[in-house]
């Protein structure tokens, strides 16, 4: 059975590559961007890249939307007397309510607590901005993930943030998008995935977010980065944003672009969001 639907990536491409100047426009509207850039003014750039990574590495299985989380994270660990430690990242965890997975979480920490990776960082904040790579290749073999986990990749470009804010130009071509609900939902309401139809849209989001299936959307998404020639982690920016909104206008279009506006202050072209959105009615929503 065809997932793939290539003759879809081609008019999603077309149509992404037509507002690139959006795109790069958003990159610094990103709830995430302007919490990393209040750890970085609150705590200098080597202990907040430490941060950014580790809070990226646990951002999973949230009990509230990742803009939410992040802005909480930045403001309890931008206080006095928050330290860079276990005790306190589970601290926060529980005050947060986002404490699913916790113990497996603070494992996480500790591996990259430990490692030689936060030992550079804490030297020189910037050290992996001229090699994102080579951090991606570091993070994988420390928690002994794939290169392409959703954690891993998503750690990359919340550390590009850190990069983007000193005012270093991060290469994140051949980087692969994180596949998470959100990539996973707009990979199916724009029809570049091709699956479950008739069955719930939520379900089969969920389905393709599964280590099983991800790769699917990664390919998929990679096809629309490499023809579009925006890279994936860019991409990302407003693919994660433009899905969180369509699920709060219930996949209304006009809708979408409406608060789309509203909340970035973004004119997002009509036909674009109609795009990424033709193929919700093939959906049980």
């Amino acid at each position: 059975m065809m997932i793939i639907n290539t003759s879809r990536v081609l008019e999603v491409s077309s149509s992404i590559r037509s507002i690139k100047n959006i795109i790069a426009e958003l990159r610094k509207k990103d709830p995430q961007y302007l919490a990393v850039k209040n750890l970085v003014d609150s705590l200098g750039m080597n202990k907040a890249s430490l941060l950014t990574i580790i809070n990226s590495l646990i951002s999973y299985q949230l009990s509230i939307p990742g803009e939410v989380y992040w802005e909480r994270f930045s403001r309890y660990f931008s206080k006095p007397g928050a330290s860079l430690n276990t005790s306190d990242l589970r601290k926060f965890l529980l005050e947060t309510g986002c404490s699913r997975l916790l113990d497996q979480k603070m494992r996480r920490v500790d591996k990259i607590l430990t490692s030689n990776i936060a030992e550079k960082l804490l030297i020189n904040g910037l050290f992996y901005c001229d090699n994102v790579e080579a951090l991606i290749k570091e993070l994988s073999s420390t928690l002994n993930a794939s290169k392409d986990s959703k954690t891993v990749v998503f750690a990359a470009k919340m550390y590009s943030y850190i990069c983007d804010i000193a005012g270093k130009k991060t290469n994140l071509e051949n980087i692969a998008i994180p596949v998470d609900y959100r990539n996973s939902l707009l990979a199916l309401t724009s029809c570049i995935i091709v699956d479950c139809r008739g069955h719930s849209l939520r379900d089969c989001a969920r389905k393709f977010s599964s280590s099983m299936y991800s790769k699917y959307v990664r390919d998929a998404w990679m096809n629309v980065c490499k023809l579009s020639g925006i890279p994936c982690l860019e991409l990302d920016v407003f693919t994660w944003i433009f899905a969180g909104v369509a699920v709060k206008a219930d996949f209304n279009v006009l809708e979408t672009t409406k608060i789309f506006k509203e909340k970035y202050g973004v004119d997002l072209d009509l036909n674009v969001a109609r795009i990424l959105l033709e193929c919700v009615e093939n959906y049980v929503r």
